[in-house]
């Protein structure tokens, strides 16, 4: 046995299979992949998990006014940076319906 068998059979021992990477808009490395929850998904679990002052803690963060943010997270406007501060926000916590 000469010294490429042996090295071809080792490498072929260790040799991973190359990820290619599929169209799918969410994927951002080769070989990873995550869904991408939807912005109505997004408002649902906000509203679940909402507490007392979030809103105001919201606008501060995000430079809008009270009443926009509250409007927006009611699902009157759409606005994707106050939807993913207030998920941010609210995303550890458990749900109103659980706390009681």
């Amino acid at each position: 046995m000469s010294i490429r068998t042996v090295f071809a059979a080792v490498a072929a021992k260790f040799k991973t299979k190359p990820t290619t990477m599929s169209n799918t808009a969410n994927q951002t490395k080769i070989g990873m992949t995550y869904r991408k929850l939807p912005y109505t998904a997004k408002l649902a679990v906000i509203n679940s998990r909402l507490r007392q002052g979030d809103v105001v803690k919201v606008a501060a963060r995000t430079g809008f006014s009270p009443n926009y943010t509250s409007e927006v997270i009611g699902g009157l406007y759409t606005n994707t940076k106050i939807v993913n501060k207030a998920f941010d926000m609210t995303r550890g916590r458990i749900k109103n319906s659980q706390l009681v």
